[in-house]
Order: structure tokens, then sequence, then C-alpha cells
């Protein structure tokens, strides 16, 4: 059936005995929804049959019969009948009013209630008296009232005693007496004219629905077919209680409202108890209020209720169990949509580090651990080990009610990162021992239950609520100045102020989410909440603490307010030193106390103190902030939570914050924060102790996080000068099939300079480094001046291919192989790989690579030959092989270094490395204060110009590889960007960086040597028992730069 032909039930009495059949079809959004084919028959059956089934009322009454738990469980409803049952029912004289009315309209906080009529404010002791004060009081009472008589109802039922019975008639009785005689009323001011929201017991028909759900019917139910009532009495009941509030809720429909989804509970109950199917078939069907029109716009996809509040979606559930388990006992299956089971399962996930949900939107605290009775008819319909989870192994009625055997248990699902599109929310969690977790909104407006909280988070610690939604108030002060200024703005959230203002309603939208192994992230926008200002905001959790990263921009100057509430005794802030008044500067600012305030252009450091957790906030520096510390409003006004505000004018402005928690007395790692752009490329830079984390950003969808940890280093050998031998330097490492490793480097007899006599030797190591061999010259000089710069490289084939630089004149320098069959017991001839032109060519150590392709590979630097000028600042090019090294030609191009300006650039000792998407990556030391890049896409034949990189050096070669185990880039150099102290022009610190996108960025470097006397440099690389070990010139003004070699395992 199509949209148009939709027919609604006509509301007319019918036959006692009835069948209504429908399939329709919605037009919701835009898209047409298919409902299920529903059949209503109300049955001729003994009472009770709504509040449970014949055979559930056998599994209680043989409760109650036994002994045990489960006979106290079911027996509590008769002792706590037998308390009031011999007291008088006293009716309040009208209905009762909304809690909101019980507040001080000065002091904004609760009322403590002296007597009856008497309420007073605790703050400033001022007295209220009359309506709507007393009527708040009315309102327990009638709750009061109801309570009991459903408590007496289930004692009438599993006991038999009529006096239960009768106490409860006695109760259903006054109300049918009374309901119409109620003036009715609404929420509203009592000044105002009644809304059609109103009632007559209550001020809402939200209560009115609830009550004739969860205590009018079930106790009508229950006593229905005992001798407590009448003929008469039923009569009464239908025509003067039940239908008159079937009528006041119907005439107020709500459609997409938790309202709406307690209607649909009192109307599937009250048109079952007066056999009329109309009302249950509305309550399931109606096309924009029914059960299955709630479901499909009011929860999301993933099964969150709409309004954004934990809350309100407990709250709502309690009403759709209600309706699916009365349908259920009327032969209805409404268990079976997939939405309704999500809302059961979807909580669990949101689980925070104290235990504790989200306090979004209008919430004061809500929990999975507070569920358990609730969510017994789901694991009834579904069986599910992670509604079980929750459960209590403990009898309780509603366990002995549904037959659910307690000795069956599960264990809760893990908790991870989790990303909840739809309902618009993200949650972070690292493993690290401080068990950090963090959640973001970006979801669409809540309406009247949500607040003005686009972007805003929460952040949990060491099973602390650390960052802070203080929710709503706990007296529900929602006709207050504090619900709309405070409670409901964005001042009281974990957000940015744009010019003081609370944002307008909005939605954000999701840029990116991601877990990794040692951080997880996630990024949205908002272009709504404020005209014309659009704002990014990033979160990046790693096992310690939290970056949050926010990047507005705007086409106006803007005031940006950054405010961060946590948990604590005090925010404490040097810069924030001169006493300030928020009010009238920021929307919400009266609320907020004991600020102070100061200017700053340099980083921003808060501490906001806890016995338990302390937390400290590092902001990176900007110009002319304002910083701002103080104490906002919690759970109510005498509840104070410290805060902190960061402001910042401009058009294109940004925030970048690190929050650390401590645990205890313990002192914070971070110690500073700074942001670089490189290109497109925004870098954060965390410092931490001994190491720089970097969080790396390129767009939206591409980040990469670095810890800084220092790495641990252990050396393996030092082969120290002696007589006759001045020199040991630069080599290869590699190892060997049995698992020994095999160290080649140049060992020098004729002097220290490159020039000077030197031969190759060999050490082997049986045990992974702890003990060496003596030198085994493998190569010895032959002629002319020496051999060096040895490269080491396991083939494809299996074989070893050593290559190293003969050098037998000043013109003539070309590099060399030969092969070993037996793991370097034996060598063959060596020959020339450079036979097309006679020159002086240097191929550093470790240089040769084979490509996936088996092409060969070998970076050179050419500095021409016989009969040409000497070319210090090189010619760059390679030599290929495709036949495993038989023969080798020159690459299509061959090229100099030139600045931007056009000056010559030194380009020496090139290497290369293969990309994951098979381009070859060169890096070549220079005079120019970096080392240069280039690339080829077609095997190293062709190569783009070079330009220069982020890695800042002095004129010494880099070492890049890849790290087997991770797939990302090693990078070893002398790095000179001024991350650590280093002499200019010196070989010094040897560093270590990472980078996990192929070369564009680099993490911060950590520190392997870092003597400003030494020199280090010519580093061979290869990869053991996942540890990096490295071979390196290790000198220093006692012994030589390059004199002599070592060896270390570094542990990263």
């Amino acid at each position: 059936m199509n949209a148009t032909s939709v027919r609604t039930p006509l509301l007319r009495p019918i036959p006692r005995t009835a069948l209504l059949t429908t399939a329709m079809c919605l037009l919701l959004a835009g898209r047409g929804v298919a409902q299920p084919e529903i059949k209503v028959v109300l049955p001729e059956r003994a009472h009770p049959y709504l509040a449970c089934t014949a055979e559930e009322l056998a599994r209680v009454r043989q409760a109650y019969r036994g002994q045990g738990e489960e006979h106290d469980v079911v027996a509590a409803f008769e002792k706590e009948a037998e308390r009031f049952l011999d007291e008088p029912v006293s009716f309040p004289p009208r209905g009762g009013q909304h809690n909101q009315w019980y507040q001080c309209d000065k002091c904004e906080i609760a009322l403590k209630t002296i007597d009856a009529t008497h309420h007073q404010c605790p703050k400033c002791g001022r007295t209220y008296s009359g309506p709507p004060y007393d009527d708040v009081i009315f309102s327990r009472e009638h709750s009061r009232n109801l309570r009991q008589m459903r408590t007496a109802a289930w004692a009438y039922a599993v006991s038999g005693d009529k006096r239960f019975a009768d106490y409860a008639a006695k109760v259903l009785l006054g109300y049918a007496e009374r309901y119409e005689q109620y003036p009715y009323h609404s929420n509203s001011s009592p000044q105002n004219p009644p809304s059609r929201s109103g009632g007559h017991i209550y001020e809402q028909t939200l209560n009115e629905a609830v009550c004739l759900s969860t205590e009018i019917g079930p106790a009508y139910d229950l006593i229905h077919d005992s001798d407590a009532l009448t003929a008469a009495d039923h009569q009464k009941i239908r025509e003067h209680l039940i239908l008159p509030m079937l009528r006041n809720i119907d005439k107020n429909r709500t459609g997409k409202n938790n309202w709406q989804t307690w209607h649909n509970a009192g109307m599937i109950w009250g048109g079952a108890l007066v056999q009329d199917p109309v009302w249950v078939h509305r309550a399931i069907t109606d096309p924009q209020n029914g059960f299955f029109y709630q479901m499909q716009v009011s929860v999301s996809k993933e099964g969150m209720w709409y309004e954004n509040s934990w809350g309100y979606h407990f709250y709502t559930l309690q009403a759709l169990v209600n309706i699916a388990e009365t349908a259920r006992r009327l032969d209805i299956s409404l268990w079976s949509d997939e939405r309704l089971k999500a809302m059961f399962t979807l909580p669990i996930h949101y689980t925070m580090a104290d235990g504790m949900l989200p306090r979004f939107g209008d919430d004061t605290g809500s929990s999975v651990k507070g569920v358990g009775r609730s969510f017994e008819p789901a694991y009834h319909a579904y069986e599910d080990s992670q509604i079980l989870s929750l459960l209590s192994p403990r009898p309780n009625f509603e366990s002995i009610l549904l037959g659910r055997p307690t000795d069956v248990t599960a264990e809760p699902p893990a908790l991870a990162s989790r990303l909840v599109e739809d309902a618009g929310h993200a949650i972070l969690r690292t493993n690290g021992p401080a068990g950090l977790t963090a959640a973001m909104t970006f979801g669409p407006y809540g309406g009247f239950h949500g607040h003005f909280d686009k972007l805003s988070f929460v952040f949990y610690g060491f099973h602390e609520e650390l960052g802070v939604d203080p929710g709503r108030a706990r007296s529900q002060a929602y006709r207050l100045p504090i619900h709309t200024n405070w409670y409901k703005a964005t001042i009281s959230h974990n957000a940015v102020l744009v010019d003081g203002k609370s944002q307008q309603p909005a939605a954000g939208k999701l840029v990116h989410f991601a877990q990794e192994d040692d951080y997880a992230t996630a990024a949205a926008r908002c272009d709504e909440a404020y005209p014309g200002v659009q704002h990014t905001r990033r979160l990046v959790l790693t096992d310690s603490y939290l970056l949050v990263l926010d990047q507005l921009h705007s086409d106006a100057e803007h005031q940006f307010d950054w405010v961060y509430h946590n948990r604590g005794q005090k925010a404490l802030c040097q810069t924030a030193a001169s006493d300030a008044n928020l009010a009238g500067k920021l929307s919400g600012g009266p609320y907020i106390q004991n600020a102070k305030q100061g200017m700053t252009a340099d980083t921003v450091r808060i501490r906001f103190d806890d016995a338990k957790v302390s937390l400290h906030l590092t902001m990176a520096a900007g110009p002319d902030t304002t910083v701002t510390v103080g104490d906002g409003v919690g759970g109510s006004v005498t509840d104070r939570v410290p805060m902190a505000i960061v402001g910042r004018k401009g058009r294109d402005t940004q925030f970048a914050a690190v929050l650390e928690p401590v645990a205890g007395g313990g002192k914070p790692s971070v110690t500073g924060m700074q942001i670089e752009r490189i290109g497109k490329t925004m870098k954060v830079l965390v410092q931490r102790g001994d190491g720089v984390d970097t969080i790396a950003i390129h767009g939206d969808q591409d980040i990469s996080v670095i810890t800084g940890a220092s790495p641990s280093i252990e050396t393996l050998l030092t082969i120290d000068p002696g007589p006759g031998n001045p020199r040991n330097s630069e080599g290869g490492l590699i190892e060997l099939k049995d698992g020994r490793l095999c160290l080649i480097y140049t060992r020098f007899t004729g002097g220290g300079d490159d020039d000077a006599a030197a031969d190759l030797a060999m050490r082997i190591s049986p045990d992974r480094g702890k003990t060496w061999s003596e030198d085994a010259i493998i190569v010895r000089r032959t002629g002319g001046m020496n051999v060096m710069s040895v490269s080491l490289l396991r083939l494809a084939s299996g074989e070893i291919a050593l290559f190293y630089l003969r050098k037998t004149s000043e013109e003539d320098c070309r590099p060399m192989m030969c092969l070993s069959t037996d793991e370097a017991k034996t060598w063959s001839e060596p020959k020339c790989c450079i036979t097309d032109e006679v020159g002086y060519y240097v191929l550093n150590n470790d240089r040769a690579v084979q490509l996936g392709s088996g092409r060969l590979v070998l970076p050179v630097a050419w500095h021409q030959g016989p009969g040409k000028p000497r070319d210090w600042a090189a010619i760059d090019m390679c030599y290929l092989s495709d036949d495993n090294g038989r023969t080798w030609r020159r690459s299509r191009d061959t090229f100099k270094g030139f600045a931007p300006d056009g000056k010559r650039v030194t380009l020496q000792e090139p290497g290369v490395v293969e990309l994951k998407d098979g381009r070859l990556m060169m890096f070549i030391r220079t005079d120019a204060g970096s080392q240069y890049l280039c690339y080829s896409s077609d095997g190293g034949e062709t190569w783009t110009k070079p330009e220069p990189s982020e890695l800042a050096s002095p004129l010494s070669p880099a070492s890049i590889e890849r790290i087997p185990w991770t797939g990302e880039l090693l990078c070893i150099w002398n790095d000179h960007s001024g991350l650590h102290p280093y002499p200019k022009s010196k070989r010094t610190p040897l560093c270590l960086a990472i980078s996990k996108d192929e070369g564009r960025t680099w993490s911060p470097s950590r520190i392997i040597e870092n003597n400003p006397d030494g020199w280090y440099c010519y580093t061979a690389i290869a990869f053991v028992d996942n540890r990096i070990l490295l071979a390196y010139c290790a000198g220093d003004n006692q012994v030589g730069g390059l004199n002599r070699l070592k060896v270390v395992a570094v542990s990263p």
C-alpha cells in the first residue's frame, strides 16, 4: 500500500471480542517504511493476563510457596504491603505538580520540606507555601498511593490474601471517584492558561500515561477477577478513570517524543483493560505517533534514543519494554524490531572508565549497572549474552516471573573504541595504566532535552570522571534560568564559545575516526552552531594523555573561548592572577565563581588539583591569549567544578591542548608542546621527558602518531683504533641463515684518511652480538689506494652479495661485487659494476638494494674522472642490474643539485629505499642544511628534481630502511632541526626517527648518541629479533672522527 492509502482506525465502541488487521506503509523522511501486519485480538480469558501470563504467575506463586532466596524475593510484596495495609489512604485535595517548581527562585536550588505546606531554601532561608510548592508534595503523595496500590495488588496475586486486593481496590476506586473531579492543570506557570499537556492526577499527560501503564493498569489487571470489585466498581474504574485518562492522553499527540512513547504504553494498557482494540492498535501503528513510528524516527540506526541523553534513553526504554511485554501477552510480536534490541546492547559500549555513561544532554548520571531488572524482559526476548552480562546472578522478581535460571551468567564484552555515527558519538579508549576514555558528541540536536554542546567531549581516567559534562540539575530545574543559561548552554560543556554566546541548535559531521595499537582518534566538524564559523575538533587519545585540537575559521573577527571543566578541588594557573567578573561577558558567566584571569603569549599551563587524580593541561602558545580559571556549576549550584577558559581573537584561530591525568601526587610527563606547519601538514609536538611525541595531520583523513619514548640501546661491539690500525670505519651487517651475525668493515692500516691503505675485515658473532670473533681479512688491498664502504645484501636467490669500493687512484673509484653461496665462508671473484666509464664514483656503505621486481640498484655520486675536472658537488645517478649483478647499466637520468635560488647544491652519498607504492625515494646528503629527496617511478631510471626535506642535517649522510615488523621507515641521521642541542657543522647527535607515511613526515627524533664532541655517521642497519642493529662510525676528538666503529642494538 502506498502512503496515500493509509487509513487510521476510527475510535468507536466495538464488541468485546474483536479483530483489527492492517498492513501499512509510512512515508518517513521521504522514504516509505513498511510496517508488519498487526493483528489485535483481545482475549476473553481470566485476569491477570497483561501484568503476567498464567504461566508466569504460576512461577512466582511456586516461588512464594517454596523457600530460599526466590521465596524471599516474591514474599517481599506481602511483607511490604503488611506495613501500610492498616493505614488509612490519604488522597490529596488536588493533583500534583512537577518537581521543577520545588526550587528557590533566587538561589536556584532545591527546597527542603519542613511540612506539607512549608518549604524552605537551605541557602537563603526563605520559606514557600501554597501552590505550586504544596502541589509538589501532593504529587509525591499520589505516587506513594499508586505505588502502594500496585504492591498490594501483587501481594494479592502471589498470596491470594483478599486483604491486599481490598486495599488495592480502595485506592483504585478512590482515584476513579476523584480523577474527573480533580482540577485540570499543567506544569506551566499557574498564572498561565493550562495547555493540552496537562492532567488531573498529575500535571502532565506523560505522568498520567506512566501511572496508567505501570501502576493503575497492572493493579487493576491483578485484582480484576477478585471479589474486591463489584460490577459497578468495574464500570466506575473503566468509565471514570481509565477512559478519561485515555482521552486526556490522546488529545496531546506529540509525535517524535519520549512523552508519546509513554502515551502509547498507557493506550495499550488502557485499551486492553476496557476491551477496545482501537486504542491498542493506535498505540502500535499510528502513522505519526505509534510504536513503529517511534522506532523508525526516534532511534538511531545503532540504537540510541534521539534526545542524546542516556537518562532519557533509559526512561523511554522503560516505556518501550512496557509496550513490547504487554503486546507479547496479547500475542503481538514487537520484540523483533532490531533497533529495539540495539537499545539494550548499545549502552554497554558507552561505559566510561568510572563505570558510568557519558552525561550528555539532560542526565544526572546513568549506568548500565543499574538497569539489570528492567533488562530482564529483553534477555527473555533475545537471549543475548551481552544483555545477560548485565543481569544479576541473584534472583529478582522479573527473573522469577520470566523463568531465567540465575546460575547461567555471561561476561561483559570487551570495550574498545567505537564510532556511533548516526547517533553522533565517538568513543575513544586506550589500554595504558590510566585506562583513559573519552567521548565526543557531534550528532543531531536532541530537542528539549538536548544541549548546545556540539563537538564537546567528556574525559575519564584512573577510574574517575575528569572532563565534566554536568548534564542537568539533580533537582530538575527546567523552569529556572540556570537550566537555559548554564546546563543547556554551551558554556557548561567542554566546547568553544564564539563571542561569548551559546551555540544555535546544530548538527555536526564526522570527519575521521581511527583506532590504532597505540592511539585512538576522532575528528568532527560543525558549521551550523555559529553562523559564518567553521569549527573542526580532533581528539587524539594516547595511553597517557588526550590531545584536543581545535581549528576555527570565519570571515570576520570573533572572540573564541575554549572551555574545559574538570573534577577536582581547584584550577590553578600562574598566568591567571587577577580577580575577574565574567557576568555580562559570557553567556552563563554569572554562574562562574572565584574567577582569576591573565594574559600570555606563552604556553598555557593549568593544574586541576585533586587528592585522587590531578589533571595537567598544557596548551600550545598563541598571541594575546586570555587565561581564566574558576569554578562552575555541577549537579547543583553548591556542587562546584573547577574550570578553565582560554580566549583568543581572530578569523582563523586554533587551540591545541594536552590533558594529562596523574594519579595521587605524581608528576606529569608533558613538559611542553608546539605546533608546526609544513605545507599542508600540521604537526603537534608534545614534549615528554627526554622524548617528543609527534602527531602529524595531513588533511582530514591522514594522521600519524609517533611516541617519543627514549629507545633502549645496548652496545654490542666497539672496535677502537690501535697500533698499525689507526682507523676502523664504515661497514655492513647481515644475519646469516643459522642465526649468526656477520660484520664486514674497513680496517685501515696505512693512516686515517679516506685514501689510506685499508682492507675489508670480517667478524662473526655466534650469540646475537654478545661475543665476536677476531678479524678475518676477506678482501685485501691488491693495488692502488684501498678497498672500503661495504654493503651486504641478501639477494632474492638466497645468496649474499658483497659490494665495496675499490679505489685505485684519485680518478678511479668504482664499486665491486662478489657473491657467497655458503653464508660468507667463501666469496666469488669480484666484478666491477661500472664499466661504461671510468671515474670517481662513491657508493656509500649499506646502500645496495634489491627491489621487489628483482632489480639491483646502486645509487652513486659521480665526481668525474680521467680528463675531467673534479666535481665535489657530484652528479648523482644509479647503476641498475636486472640479471642478479652479471651486467650493469647507468640510469637514464643523471642530475646535479640546485637550491631554489639557482645556486649549486652539493649532492653526495645518495641512498634509495623502495616505497609501498613501488616508487623509489632517493635521499642525499647536502651542504644546504637538510637531506634532499627525489623520486623515481620506473625503478631508478628517471628521477624527479631533488628538493629539500624536513630532515635537517649537516653535510652528513642519512640511512633509511624499512622496519620489517611494522612496515614503517626508519631514518638514522644527525638531527640538526633544533629539537636537540647540536654544535654547528658537526656530525652529532646521532638520532632515530620513524615515518608512518612513507617519508612524507617523520616523528620527533630520539637520541642514540649525543656527545657534543662525537662524530657519528655512515650507519649500516640490520633487523634482528625485533631489534635494530646499527654499525656506525663513532669517533670523537680523542680518537678521530671516523676512526672508531661501534655496533649497538636498539629496542625502539
